[in-house]
């Protein structure tokens, strides 16, 4: 094709899912969606069920989690979709990730011809479970986390099914808010469809269709290009999740290149465990993926350069749980993934690898009943240092580099729930040295204005975020609970399990920083300067 043909329409299939995002989160009614970007939407190809594009503020966990969303949809009920259908689910098994993602699926039709698929995305803060807005440390297994939605016709021919829509408000305590969210998501794929009619109308069936091929497979030719770089051999990555202050969830990673190809293998990592860290293998996959991404960021996003990939996981792994496990954790092992395959990375290409990451969804839920007797229940990620990496220093409050979901507006939340922010600072002394230093973490205080009940599910406790090539370690998250009980939580801890708080207590969290990168000793003095006036270090030279 005419290259200028396919930079066109490969920048139209961008705009239209940069304009679903921007439309998702402008209807959503939670916050969670439309402060904190907690979604994503995408065109699938149904020839290979590839992603073909996703809007570029989506969550990145989700690219490979609505491919597999779409596999199993068409799968499950492809036979059956008409024109003017939409299918929901959320079964991390199928497609990803946890119950609080729920997946929508819009078939585009062309002249009859089943031309394109349109996906969404959207975090839902509850979806019924044990605990409101999930995230429970508790959970033992999937039915203690909420409402389990199989592949369903949530629209049939243009019309929403009222049983359907009252099946899914009928299972959560924010009914009016989750009911909006989902009118957010048929939203954002209405759009996506009128976006596709222009384009189509343009370009054609025909030549669109060849140049979304085209570009799945140069996305696959530049994957294995870098894959090249990497010397043949075995490099191997270990990290540990803590389930508990004396007990771990271990990942073990081979990674065999060869011929532009890459196998990764998990064997030896920890069985299955009745627990919410627990991974579904699609989420488990899009974490490979996710992982070198971020090492090759100039290959475009679409499902050739996922096609380089192999895995082993043996049965029985925690990265691999079948139903009913409990997954409601995911971004902890998720990221702990990514973690373990940086590491391998580090030693494979130390020119592109970096310190870890604060590295854990660090998730505070919060939940009671405001002064008007209105019930409340959101939630809080954490955000913390990057690591490191050669010739930058890591990033500063940086969302969980697998999500991405963005801390909220201090003014919005306090508008939103009954609670007073006392300080969001950065966390001195918690980056990780080096010649390029990691990130800060960052501290979050608040106190609650009604009585509430919160719990805390995140990771970084115990292991620290890892330097590489002679950086240092970063700081440890805290989490401290301060109420009349006295402390709750505190060093070596990363879980909470639901603790009623009442005004005038204390939630504080603090992240850790991220890795360094290089000997410290090698440190430009200006820049150690620069980093005690501006109070990210704060020890004598």
């Amino acid at each position: 094709m005419n290259p200028l043909d396919i930079a066109i329409i490969r920048g139209r299939l961008q705009q239209i899912t940069d304009e679903m995002d921007v439309v998702h989160t402008k209807a959503a009614f939670s916050p969670v969606v439309s402060e904190m970007s907690d979604r994503a939407n995408a065109i699938i190809d149904p020839r290979r069920l590839e992603v073909v594009s996703q809007g570029k503020t989506g969550l990145p966990v989700f690219v490979s989690a609505m491919q597999s969303a779409a596999r199993s949809i068409m799968r499950k009920v492809g036979p059956e979709l008409r024109e003017g259908d939409v299918v929901i689910m959320n079964d991390p098994y199928l497609g990803g990730t946890h119950l609080q993602d729920v997946k929508l699926l819009r078939p585009y039709y062309r002249d009859g011809r089943l031309t394109l698929l349109l996906v969404s995305t959207g975090h839902y803060v509850d979806m019924g479970g044990a605990s409101a807005a999930g995230f429970d440390p508790g959970a033992s297994d999937i039915f203690q986390e909420g409402l389990q939605i199989p592949p369903t016709f949530l629209c049939r021919d243009g019309a929403v099914r009222a049983d359907v829509m009252r099946l899914i408000v009928q299972n959560t305590r924010l009914p009016e808010a989750q009911e909006g969210d989902v009118r957010a998501q048929l939203n954002a794929l209405d759009i996506g469809a009128r976006r596709l009619d222009a384009l189509v109308s343009e370009r054609g069936i025909d030549q669109l269709l060849a140049a979304i091929s085209e570009l799945a497979d140069r996305s696959e030719e530049q994957m294995r290009n870098y894959l090249l770089r990497v010397p043949d051999g075995t490099y191997r990555g270990r990290d540990a999740i803590e389930v508990s202050q004396t007990d771990e969830l271990v990942i073990e990673a081979a990674l065999t290149f060869s011929n532009g190809s890459v196998a990764i293998d998990f064997t030896g990592s920890s069985p299955t465990y009745r627990g919410p860290l627990n991974l579904a293998w699609p989420t488990t996959e899009t974490a490979v993926f996710l992982a070198f991404k971020h090492c090759f960021p100039e290959v475009p996003i679409n499902g050739g350069c996922f096609r380089p990939f192999s895995f082993t996981c043996p049965p029985g792994s925690f990265l691999n749980a079948p139903w009913p496990f409990a997954v409601g954790g995911f971004s902890e092992s998720a990221q702990r993934v990514a973690d373990a395959l940086f590491i391998a990375l580090a030693k494979a290409l130390p020119d592109v690898a970096c310190g870890g990451s604060y590295g854990t969804g660090g998730t505070l839920t919060f939940s009671g009943h405001a002064e008007n007797g209105a019930f409340f229940a959101s939630v809080f990620p954490m955000c913390g240092g990057y690591g490191g990496s050669k010739g930058a220093d890591g990033l500063v409050h940086g969302p969980l580099p697998i999500g991405l979901a963005q801390f909220p507006k201090l003014e919005a939340s306090e508008h939103d729930f009954p609670l007073r922010w006392d300080a969001l600072e950065i966390r001195p002394d918690s980056a990780g040295a080096g010649r390029w230093r990691g990130g800060p973490g960052s501290v979050f205080r608040f106190k609650p204005l009604v009585p509430m009940t919160v719990a805390f599910l995140g990771d970084r406790a115990r292991f620290a975020p890892f330097g590489v090539v002679g950086g240092q370690p970063a700081a440890l998250t805290e989490i401290a609970i301060r109420n009349r009980d006295g402390l709750i939580g505190g060093p070596g801890a990363s879980q909470v399990k639901g603790v009623k708080v009442e005004p005038g207590d204390i939630i504080e969290m603090k992240s850790a920083g991220g890795g360094g990168y290089g000997n410290p000793a090698e440190r430009d003095p200006a820049a150690t300067a620069a980093d005690r006036l501006d109070g990210v270090v704060t020890s004598p030279p």
